[in-house]
């Protein structure tokens, strides 16, 4: 693959009106350039290869108008020599024989550094025999010089001559000899359609093929007649194995057609990699004879432009076949749907969307029956006569770009060392022009990723364009752009390129510069530095060897923008099972984002087979998205003859290529007889109630289903994938999670958000892939297989849209300004509210609007996301979308591993245990923190231990402990040994000074005497130490007062929500966790999640029923809230919690809440958890007795409960709330308060330390009051018990 070298040259005496067919160039004595006139008098060298034989010393061109011609002689490229330095390659040379390719493409490298910054040199790598050469790309520099790196993709074997241009000739560097073996994989055979055609007249058709088992399972994309191709992966349409073969069979959903030559139409699997691919073809199940005349017409067209180059079109059409969708976009990629419908029905209508304009725009409406009509860049016409064209607003006449003047930069001699460095471009033009004129910047990103890659995904956003506006006070265009952080060399010029419609000019023609003064050019992905293999120990068998942990340690270095994020996906070469691994900082073993060690491990458990477990793919990307990018087999939707040369240079194994076992590690398992794949439970298929789907609007769609295998077992950690499908052939992914797992057997639940419009009008077919045995066999289901069950049904579309309902926006930067909202039903938008992150908000009104779009303006400067909603005159208000400014001014800086670079205004926000105090250092100071302690009598003092945080740097200690300055005896990371005197029982202030800042707070150093629950004494015995009420023969409850032969057993439910109930016949009381909330040292709420209704059900095993949510917290981390429900159904239950023992009884449950990695705003605040019960009636007795009773075991603590009584119509409801918790497993005093009460609810909340790991036990019991049956005599009562247990874990 050869990439132009270009140079522009400027011709005077052009005459401005000539064209371009009008003048004859020619390039004498080099074939491979081209001397082409561009416009005024502009004109480009393009050379797309030097040859060793090329004479560069000068270079002749021939320039012929009419009859006339004459030869000039122009500046050649290349005018300056650069000594090349450290010419190796990856792996070494001695390696590079026979060599085998880690994946698809994966190849060698070849590395060059050259003493110059990366605006200079060109080197060209040529393979012997070829006809074409390559340029090196440019990855690292600094003060030494420019390294450039080239991937050597050939296959074959081959020499490669590495050459230099200088103003005289090319001079020979090096030689090199390679010999680099392709990886292998198979060809998909013949494929086949013996699964049955349009079941019960339903539209969708089964193919697929079979084969001798393989081991690299290509992806591979399926499309149907008119229906886009769709690139799908394992576990897709691999529907059974048996140890000796395989099958792929998928199910397509169509739509009727028109009778094409003998009425069949084809449906098409193709290899994504070899492009291998096989039709087949199906008899039309409802034919329809072609009646042009009513194919689809086209009968109004326009085309708005909104902002930047984002344009409103609107398309009138007649489609008597029924609309079906509009294809647009790059490789026609976007479809837009009956969403886009704004007026009018599916037979004649008007369609509106939002698209982006370039030279190649094209659209594709089409029909039910696939009729079409396109619509391109060129003119085209409608019913009525009138003509209309994609190009934009008028040109303007005899424009001429160079002479663009009055050029100026907001900043120069920029420093972009760890900064994406935000400016301004100034410039006017001669005449006066419009004002809307719209001039376009784009940076020369020389970054990996610029060109064509094997994963779109991986296009980095250094192309991005900029726009420009009039400035009304210095009365020029300006354009708004940022040079992104160590994108270019030291003492070099901003490369980038002004454009207007067809015309372009190279910044190196302006008049003015932009130069960078300092950098640290960094232009790779994170790379593997050292890889440790983490091998099993033995073979696994059913004795004593059942378990195996294995996997990698791998150090990722980054040294300039350092690590980002990312991912490592581990397979087994045989059964296919995925295992997914994040890859952040947070989650380093040890290091930082520059250099840390990251691991990788698998725990697998007999029985199970012998195989491969392969690191099969990785995507890294630094802090300003340089990627690192490596597959086995790499999903594409670009086709492969145009893969980037330089994809091995982006390979994180760079410096593993010549081990070629570096990312696989073998199993060994001693063999088990099971020859069956799983099978799923056809009674447990659940895809929710109705089978009509209104994608008019929102849809949360749930599915459930059960798996077995009764041989060797279903596989751990596997999780199948739910697939929902239309007749454009898109299709969705629902991974599920595990909702209760045993050893032959397994339930699996997904939840997926439909987009609007998906699929209608038509059917939509779900399969489901990915049931994988511990023997190695997968299994799938196919719409075909699914639909022989009695429970499964297509679903039906409907549209009923009426909400508006906002999808997207233009983009905004942090200093705010005007944004364009896109959706749908926005055109009588009447205000647009916006909240803030501060917690303000602000009502605007439109300026302009339409359907599809709406234009806000003044939004605020803000850095941070922000919400909004709109409310419309006649379809209420939309749904909230949250939009994250772009920002051009951004530090990369380094937080120590201590915290997160904000990027704004070179801040850290560190996380709990450090602090800043010196901005060169930041997060390196300890956050230090007091969250509790030992405790000693009141009477006499003592030696007392303060727990907490307080790092190893401690310059400057003082401990005061009641306005006391006390003696430090020893001090450590968590702990602080001192001596208190005597004192009074209950809080006591705590303030604790090192490294110039001082943390305040209190503790309870003194223990304190307990007493009983009232009442407890007439049925029981009181322990005055513990606090604890024994009850006699014949009693129950906490205080004793519950008969228990009034008291048998009762029911408990577990909502989805995560609510607890626990009821008699009589009543029922529901028990929930309803918020977290951060409290600061007034007590005040800074930071809050609400949980009511808001729990997100993970699993029920057995009779514990977990729940999970999630908080975002600033540093990008997410503090993880976890909510374990435990039923007692069989009989009474004993628990021990530091070192309390208590009972639950039959028929009660006991709540457990755990909060992990929560991101305190300040060392100095703590966090409370509130809870709730809301008591209902369940059949009326005739009482209407209700009361709140509150008792503390503590005197000496003011406004506490630890005894709490509900009582409504003879039910008691008692609630009790120990005055100790663990935090990191040491005991420490907690309180309780009682929010507030009415007649039906109580609200509680228990008051948290500023903890890390803390766990709280209150529990609560449902019983019957020992005079219920004479006053309230309804027969038999029941009772049920429930404990609550709350975590809080750093």
């Amino acid at each position: 693959m050869g990439f132009d070298i270009v140079e522009i040259y400027q011709m005077l005496g052009v005459d401005s009106d000539v064209s371009a067919e009008a003048l004859g160039t020619e390039v004498l004595g080099l074939s491979k350039c081209t001397f082409k006139y561009m416009y005024t008098n502009l004109f480009k060298l393009s050379c797309v290869s030097f040859l060793p034989d090329y004479n560069i010393a000068s270079i002749k061109v021939k320039i012929t108008s009419g009859t006339s011609s004459k030869e000039f002689d122009l500046e050649p490229f290349f005018k300056d020599y650069y000594s090349l330095s450290d010419i190796k390659t990856y792996p070494d040379l001695a390696d590079l024989q026979n060599l085998q390719a880690l994946g698809y493409s994966e190849g060698a490298v070849l590395s060059i550094k050259v003493n110059t910054t990366v605006d200079k040199g060109y080197f060209v790598v040529y393979p012997l025999a070829a006809t074409k050469d390559t340029q090196m790309l440019p990855i690292y520099s600094d003060n030494s010089g420019t390294t450039y790196l080239y991937s050597i993709s050939t296959f074959i074997p081959k020499e490669y001559s590495i050459f230099y241009p200088s103003a005289s000739n090319i001079n020979l560097e090096a030689k090199i000899q390679t010999s680099v073996k392709q990886y292998e994989k198979s060809p998909i055979p013949k494929i086949y359609d013996n699964l049955g055609q349009y079941p019960d007249s339903m539209l969708f058709i089964s193919y697929g093929f079979s084969e001798l088992k393989r081991n690299d399972y290509d992806p591979i994309s399926s499309s149907c007649f008119d229906s886009q191709k769709t690139s799908t992966r394992f576990p897709f349409g691999y529907a059974y194995s048996d140890g000796s073969s395989y099958w792929y069979q998928i199910s397509t959903v169509v739509k009727p057609s028109l009778m094409i030559g003998n009425g069949n139409f084809p449906a098409n699997l193709e290899s994504d990699i070899d492009k291998i691919n096989g039709n087949i073809y199906f008899p039309l199940l409802t034919p329809i004879i072609q009646d042009n005349q009513k194919s689809p017409r086209l009968i109004g067209f326009t085309k708005t432009h909104l902002d930047y180059d984002s344009y409103l079109f609107r398309i009138s059409a007649k489609t008597p076949y029924q609309f079906s969708y509009i294809k647009t976009g790059a490789n026609l990629a976007s479809l837009y749907g009956h969403e886009i419908l704004v007026s009018g029905s599916s037979t004649e209508g008007t369609y509106e969307f939002i698209a982006q304009e370039h030279p190649d725009l094209k659209m594709i409406l089409y029909d039910k029956v696939a009729m079409s009509i396109v619509l391109n860049s060129k003119s085209f016409g409608t019913d009525s006569g009138s003509v209309f064209s994609f190009s934009g607003p008028t040109i303007v006449k005899n424009f001429d770009i160079t002479t663009i003047k009055d050029v100026s930069f907001l900043y120069n001699d920029i420093d972009i060392t760890n900064r994406r460095h935000y400016n301004i471009l100034y410039f006017n033009y001669p005449t006066d022009i419009p004002r809307e004129t719209l001039f376009k910047l784009t940076p020369n990103d020389p970054g990996v990723i610029s060109n064509p890659t094997i994963d779109p995904s991986l296009q980095n956003k250094g192309t991005i364009s900029f726009f420009s506006k009039w400035n009304e006070t210095k009365q020029s265009f300006q354009i708004e752009f940022y040079v992104e952080s160590n994108s270019l060399s030291s003492n070099t010029n901003f490369p980038f390129t002004i454009s207007y419609s067809t015309y372009e000019l190279y910044s190196s023609m302006l008049n003015t510069q932009l130069r960078i003064k300092r950098s640290k050019m960094d232009l790779q992905g994170p790379m593997f530095k050292e890889i440790t293999k983490i091998t099993p120990q033995n073979q696994l068998d059913s004795n004593n060897n059942k378990f195996s942990v294995f996997g990698w340690n791998i150090k990722i270095e980054d040294p300039i923008n350092g690590l980002e994020g990312g991912y490592v996906i581990i397979k087994g070469d045989v059964d296919q099972s995925t295992y997914n691994f994040t890859v952040n900082p947070t989650k380093a073993k040890s290091g930082d984002k520059y250099l840390g060690e990251y691991e990788f491990k698998i725990n697998i458990t007999y029985p199970c087979i012998t195989q491969n477990y392969v690191i099969s793919e990785v995507k890294l990307y630094d802090t300003v998205n340089r990627p690192s990018y490596f597959a086995v087999l790499p999903s594409t939707k670009i086709p492969f003859y145009i893969i980037n040369p330089f994809i091995g240079a982006i390979n994180p194994f760079l410096y593993y290529l010549k081990d070629t076992n570096i990312n696989k590690i073998q199993l060994q398992c001693v063999p088990f007889n099971d020859n069956t794949p799983p099978e799923l439970l056809p009674e447990s298929l659940d895809i929710g109630s109705g089978h009509l789907i209104d994608v008019g609007k929102p849809q949360l769609r749930s599915f459930s289903f059960s798996a077995y295998d009764l041989e060797s077992g279903m596989k751990k950690d596997v999780y199948p994938i739910v697939y929902l499908s239309n007749t454009a052939n898109q299709i969705l992914e629902c991974k599920t999670n595990i909702t209760k797992f045993k050893e032959f057997s397994a339930s699996y639940m997904c939840s997926m958000e439909i987009p609007l419009g998906f699929g209608y009008p038509g059917i939509l077919a779900v399969s489901i892939y990915g049931l994988i045995n511990n023997n190695g066999l997968f299994s799938g289901y196919s719409t075909q297989k699914l639909y022989d069950f009695e429970s499964y049904q297509p679903f039906e579309t409907l549209y009923s849209a009426s909400l508006p309902l906002l999808s997207g926006s233009s983009e905004i930067n942090e200093k705010g300004g005007d944004i364009w909202l896109y959706g749908i039903y926005l055109d009588d938008t009447s205000v647009a509210t916006i909240k803030y992150s501060n917690g303000t908000t602000e009502m605007l009104t439109p300026i302009v609007s339409y359907q599809s779009a709406i234009k806000i303006t003044n939004i605020k400067a803000t850095d941070q996301p922000f919400e909004i909603f709109v409310s419309t005159l006649s379809r209420g208000d939309s749904n909230i979308m949250i939009v994250k400014p772009t920002l051009y001014n951004l530090y990369y800086v380094n937080c120590n591993n201590n915290g997160l670079s904000t990027g704004l205004n070179g801040k850290c926000i560190c996380n709990n245990k450090w602090t800043t105090i010196d901005t060169n250092k930041q997060c390196s100071v300890p956050n230090h923190y007091i969250y509790g302690s030992t405790q000693v009598s009141h009477l006499i003092g003592g030696e007392i231990t303060l727990n907490g945080w307080f790092g190893d740097i401690k310059n400057n200690p003082k401990l005061y402990i009641g306005n006391k300055e006390v003696t430090i005896k020893s001090i450590t990371s968590d702990s602080i040994i001192t001596t208190i005197e005597p004192g009074t029982a209950g809080q006591v202030q705590v303030n604790y000074t090192q490294n110039s800042l001082t943390w305040s707070g209190k503790i309870y150093p003194y223990i304190s005497d307990k007493q009983c629950p009232l009442r407890c004494e007439e049925h029981g015995t009181c322990n005055k130490i513990t606090g604890v009420c024994k009850c006699n023969s014949g009693y129950t409850g906490f205080d004793c007062s519950s008969p228990i032969n009034n008291n048998g057993g009762g029911e408990t439910e577990i909502d989805n929500n995560g609510t607890s109930i626990i009821k008699n016949q009589d009543i029922g009381y529901s028990i929930s966790i309803d918020s977290v909330v951060e409290l600061d040292l007034e007590g005040n709420s800074v930071s809050k999640i609400n949980l009511t209704n808001n729990w997100i059900f993970i699993n029920k095993v057995g009779s514990t029923t977990t729940f999970k949510q999630n908080r975002n917290n600033e540093d990008e981390t997410q503090a993880l809230l976890t909510l374990i429900i435990e039923e007692v159904n069989d009989k009474d239950k004993d628990f021990t919690f530091a070192g309390n023992e208590f009972t639950v009884t039959k028929g009660g449950l006991k709540m457990s809440l755990s909060i992990s990695n929560w991101l305190y705003k300040s060392n100095l605040n703590t966090l409370q958890v509130q809870m709730s019960s809301d008591a209902s009636t369940v059949s009326s007795n005739g009482c209407k007795e209700f009361a709140i009773e509150s008792q503390s075991n503590i005197n000496n603590i003011i406004n506490n409960i630890n005894y709490l009584k509900i009582i409504k119509n003879g039910n008691v409801l008692y609630s009790r709330f120990q005055d100790k918790i663990l935090s990191d497993n040491r005991p420490t005093t907690v309180t309780a308060q009682l929010l507030s009460k009415d007649e039906t609810s109580v609200k509680i909340a228990l008051n948290l330390p500023h903890c890390e790991d803390c766990l709280i036990d209150p529990d609560f019991s449902l019983l019957i009051t020992s005079g219920y049956l004479n006053n309230c005599n309804t027969g038999s009562k029941k009772w049920v018990v429930a404990v609550a247990v709350v975590c809080i874990h750093s």
